[in-house]
Parts: structure tokens; C-alpha cells; sequence
């Protein structure tokens, strides 16, 4: 899911999307978006993207 699909099911600016999840991997110790994108498969989550 690209941060624009998720900024529109959100109802969010895709700017507001980027500071959250760039902030979410400062907290986290990730540099590389593979690294955050194992984690959030590791915890459970699951995409459905049939909106």
C-alpha cells in the first residue's frame, strides 16, 4: 500500500501519512522501509485492500 492509498482511506494528507510513519521508524530504529515492513508482518498485520 503506498502512503497516497493510505492517506485517502485515512482521510489524511499523504504529507501528514509520511511524518507519521517517519517518526514511527525513528522510535523504532529502522532506516529502511523493509525493516518496518517485516516488523508490522511479524505483529499481525494483514492488508485488505478491497475498498
Amino acid at each position: 500500500m503506498s502512503q497516497s492509498q493510505a492517506a485517502c482511506i485515512l482521510q489524511l494528507k499523504v504529507k501528514t501519512v509520511h511524518s507519521h510513519k517517519r517518526s514511527a521508524m525513528q522510535k523504532l530504529n529502522f532506516p529502511r522501509n523493509s525493516e518496518l515492513f517485516h516488523w508490522l508482518l511479524q505483529s499481525g498485520l494483514t492488508l485488505n485492500l478491497s475498498r
